[in-house]
This record gives structure tokens, C-alpha cells and sequence, in this order.
């Protein structure tokens, strides 16, 4: 079992390792920090010290050099730098040829790490790819309709369709 504390130490030094790799050697540590107080219950976010919670592991294992890891990589160099038109077409290129599972893959990392961080058009393209190359899966597209609903109205009618092609999926296998 991880603690928080854990976690933001292994993510650390994982963003501090990789910092070499990145343009200009930046490391972009997590966002999130836990913290607690023994004079507030451990309640306010303003507080000192780290507070330890058991956490179950939530993201899968990948590895930097597998396909998974190539795609998580480059997710989360377009969620450093979301205007780098580079690490878009990178991303693209990888993703257009990635299996569903190495697609969900990279999309379970980046929303565990940071759930808006990845633009939403990128969000859409890799639930898109993966929906289409699973056609017989229900849960992924109601994963997808999900996702839709976080970027407001505008996606609400697309959201509404995937989860009646999951119904029928449900009802009657993939079509």
C-alpha cells in the first residue's frame, strides 16, 4: 500500500530524473500536495505537514521504454507545454497508430495526474481512437461520455450518444 507521502516523493524524483530530458531541463513536479495540521484535524490545504493516508495504487505500471510508456511520455510532454504545436503533432502521430489499450493507458495516467490537464482535444482524440478500435466495449464508451460532460454543454449531445451505443452494446453486443 502507498502513502501520499510516498507518492509525491516518487513523483519528485521521477520529474526531477527526467528533467534533463525536457527543453531547458525543467522539472514539472505534481500539483497536488496533501497536507495536515495537528491543530485542524488535518482539514485545511494552507496546513504544514504531510498527511499519510493509505492510497491504493491507481494508475497502471509503465515502463518509458514500452509503447504505453512512449504515449504516456507524450501526453505528458503536451500537458507541460499545451500550446507546443510539436508535442500536439507528436502526440497525434503516436496516437493515430496506438492500440485501445495503450490509448487508455495513457489517458488513465494523465487525468490521475492531473484531471484537466491534458487539452480537451486531445482528451476527445484518444477516447475517439479508442472507442472506434473497441467497438464491443460498453464501459470505455460510457468512460468516454464521462469525460465529455467535464468540457461543458457543448459536448452533452456526443456524450448522450455514446451512452446509448453502450446500452445497445449492453443489450446487444457490439454492432
Amino acid at each position: 500500500m502507498e502513502t501520499c507521502a510516498d507518492r509525491q516523493s516518487e513523483e519528485g524524483s521521477r520529474a526531477v530524473r527526467h528533467a534533463a530530458r525536457r527543453p531547458g531541463g525543467v522539472a514539472v513536479l505534481p500539483a497536488r500536495r496533501i497536507r495536515s495540521s495537528s491543530s485542524n484535524g488535518g482539514t485545511s490545504p494552507r496546513s504544514s505537514g504531510p498527511l499519510d493516508v493509505a492510497l491504493p495504487r491507481q494508475r497502471p505500471a509503465v515502463t518509458e521504454g514500452t509503447a504505453h510508456g512512449r504515449l504516456v511520455g507524450l501526453a505528458r510532454a503536451l500537458m507541460a507545454a499545451p500550446d507546443d504545436a510539436g508535442a500536439a503533432q507528436r502526440l497525434v502521430e503516436h496516437a493515430i497508430f496506438a492500440a485501445p489499450d495503450e490509448l487508455v493507458a495513457a489517458l488513465d495516467v494523465a487525468i490521475g495526474e492531473d484531471l484537466l490537464g491534458l487539452p480537451p482535444w486531445a482528451r476527445n482524440l484518444l477516447f475517439r481512437l479508442a472507442c472506434l478500435q473497441a467497438p464491443g466495449d460498453a464501459d470505455l464508451r460510457r468512460r468516454a461520455a464521462s469525460d465529455l460532460r467535464l468540457f461543458g454543454p457543448d459536448w452533452d449531445a456526443e456524450a448522450d450518444r455514446l451512452d446509448r451505443e453502450a446500452d445497445a452494446v449492453d443489450r446487444h453486443g457490439p454492432e
